[in-house]
């Protein structure tokens, strides 16, 4: 237990502990029960006697750890209580260190111990010699003296302990352990070579991939050891991705001059190209660039454009793919890149869409990428929905012509455009954002076919249905339309078969936030106050279906409405007759002029 508390110390009650230690039977058949009991009754008494004495108070630590140790070492481990016998016969000075199986069995016992360097030193000096011991690795990976210890033990380790040391080290995750072993190595002169550790360099390899440790890599294994000689194929790649996406230079610049570009080209299953698509995922700028310049010659413009327009290759979609999942994962940061290549819209939107002719808008459709992930959660859903308006949005900002987000996406569904099928499913946060960009209302309100719902019916008929925050964002669509600058429409437009106007929905439901907005309407006329139902249930005006709910019971706020209805005829019919009485007073004043 000497080497537990730290070496001999001045003193009384080390010095009667250790003496009343000596004078335990050293015999193997005696009770290990009553050495225990004894040993406890001493760290006892020594454990009274360090807390009334300041001086030596500091070992109380230590003395809860002996415990701890005699606790696991002695009880729960009997097998191992024999190397009590060794420890007490060095104590004695008999202890013969010249048999083998005697330093064994000590040594071990230092080991199990989590004994210092400066113990070892003291009781071994320099006569361990490549001596095969148990757990070494644990006494190094776990002690605070750590780079003592490996100074101690590497010189005389075999190739089978300094291997255990790495494992040790990766199976903890310790990178700083690795270090430690390798400078250890290093000071030591040790002769270290991969060709020797292939199997733990590869692991290394491996490791330093997965944590993405690329100073360890390069100052350990690339850069001393030349170790990208000893690699297989998968991990090459992994080493010139990983080299990419943190920017090592050094490392590439090695990488680029063993692997030539036929060896990078050369392996199958496209593994160089599922390194762009990674690379173009994490839109990591610098990495393409580097790529294009080592292995293409070009720049990120020419790179993919060259990759999308190769016939050979099968899964040229992949390209597309990994630009929609990091507009999907990152927003815009990959649109940026290629823009800031040198790419125009119109190449983008080339680069973003698959072969089958769908394009990057269609894909932006929530039908379509809804389809393709697994959604989970309402906050994983506006997530997505965030990144999608901010494309968008991007494109639009960019110059992507309105005419894109008109056109037909899905001919198997009516031809509905990107903006209707946005309307249908209630997206009008979009919408509005997307209105207030364009110049010409009428073009973004153009329907894909004379058969669909007008986009101003679509959301009056939802706002008179709506509560909380999505009839907010209905009502604000409706306010961008009627704000809109170059508007010259009402925005009382009736369905194509039904002749249902948003007014209709307003007074049926008594919506009063809904009816006030559509009364602001500068180009409201009576005509289309008094625009009639047709088909089924034909001839109803807004008023007569306000009346009909009124009779059924339907919404206090019904009899409201219909006044706030008749005031605005009332309004409109006399500036109808002082538009009229103006127009006749002017023919007049023509005429008497003459």
């Amino acid at each position: 237990m000497l080497f537990v508390l730290g070496g001999p110390y001045k003193g009384s009650s080390p010095i009667e502990f250790f003496n009343t230690l000596l004078k335990l039977p050293t015999s193997i058949d005696l009770s290990y029960n009553s050495k225990i009991s004894q040993c406890w009754t001493l760290l006892d008494e020594l454990k009274i006697k360090c807390q009334s004495n300041p001086e030596i108070h500091h070992l109380l630590e230590k003395i809860k750890s002996i415990k701890n140790s005699l606790e696991c070492y002695l009880i729960d481990s009997l097998d191992q209580t024999k190397y009590i016998h060794y420890y007490i016969l060095l104590l004695k000075n008999e202890l013969d260190l010249s048999v083998t199986d005697n330093h064994l069995n000590l040594l071990n016992t230092f080991i199990l111990n989590n004994a210092s360097a400066e113990n070892f030193r003291f009781f071994f000096g320099k006569n361990f010699n490549k001596t095969k011991v148990s757990d070494i690795s644990n006494l190094i990976a776990y002690s605070p003296d750590r780079k003592d210890l490996l100074e101690f033990f590497i010189p005389s380790m075999t190739k089978k302990g300094i291997i255990c040391l790495f494992e040790k080290a990766m199976n903890t995750n310790d990178h700083q352990m690795i270090c430690d072993v390798f400078d250890s190595i290093h000071e030591s002169n040790y002769y270290f070579n991969p060709a020797e550790f292939d199997q733990i360099i590869f692991r290394l390899l491996d490791f330093c991939a997965e944590n993405r440790n690329l100073d360890l890599l390069e100052k350990y294994l690339i850069i001393p050891y030349d170790a990208v000689h000893f690699v297989n194929n998968e991990q090459l790649f992994n080493l010139v991705k990983l080299s990419f996406e943190s920017r090592g230079v050094i490392i590439l610049n090695k990488l680029i001059n063993f692997v030539p570009k036929e060896t990078f080209f050369g392996l199958g299953n496209k593994t160089w190209l599922k390194i762009i698509c990674d690379l173009i995922l994490n839109s990591e700028n610098l990495a393409l660039e580097a790529l294009a310049q080592s292995y293409f010659d070009s720049d990120i413009k020419t790179m993919l454009l060259n990759i999308k327009e190769a016939e050979e290759l099968e899964d040229i979609d992949t390209v597309s793919a990994a630009i929609e999942n990091s507009c999907l994962d990152h927003s815009t940061r990959i649109l940026d890149i290629l823009l800031q290549s040198g790419c125009t819209i119109d190449e983008i939107l080339f680069l973003a869409s698959p072969s089958d002719n769908l394009s990057f808008i269609a894909q932006l459709d929530s039908n379509s990428f809804f389809n393709d992930y697994s959604i989970t959660t309402q906050e994983m859903k506006n997530k997505i929905f965030k990144k999608r308006d901010e494309t968008v949005m991007w494109l639009m900002d960019k110059g992507c012509p309105l005419s894109y987000f008109q056109e037909a996406i899905d001919i198997a569904n009516n031809g509905d455009s990107f903006i209707y099928r946005c309307a249908k499913k209630l997206e009008f946060d979009l919408l509005s954002k997307m209105l207030q960009k364009t110049e010409n209302y009428n073009d973004f309100m153009r329907l894909p076919s004379q058969r669909t719902e007008h986009l101003l019916f679509v959301a009056a008929k939802a706002a008179s249905k709506a509560k909380g925050e999505l009839k907010v964002v209905l009502l604000n669509f409706i306010l961008t339309a009627l704000d809109h600058p170059s508007r010259t429409e009402t925005l009382n437009q009736a369905h194509y078969s039904r002749g249902l106007t948003p007014l209709h929905y307003a007074l049926s439901r008594g919506d009063i936030d809904l009816l006030t907005i559509l009364l602001e309407d500068q180009y409201l006329t009576l005509e289309a106050i008094g625009a009639k139902t047709i088909g089924l249930y034909a001839g109803h005006t807004a008023m007569r279906l306000a009346q009909v709910a009124i009779r059924h019971g339907v919404r206090a706020d019904l009899q409201t409405c219909i006044e706030m209805l008749e005031n605005k005829k009332q309004q409109l019919i006399m500036q109808n007759l002082n538009a009229e009485n103006s127009r006749r007073h002017s023919v007049m004043d023509i005429e008497n002029q003459h």
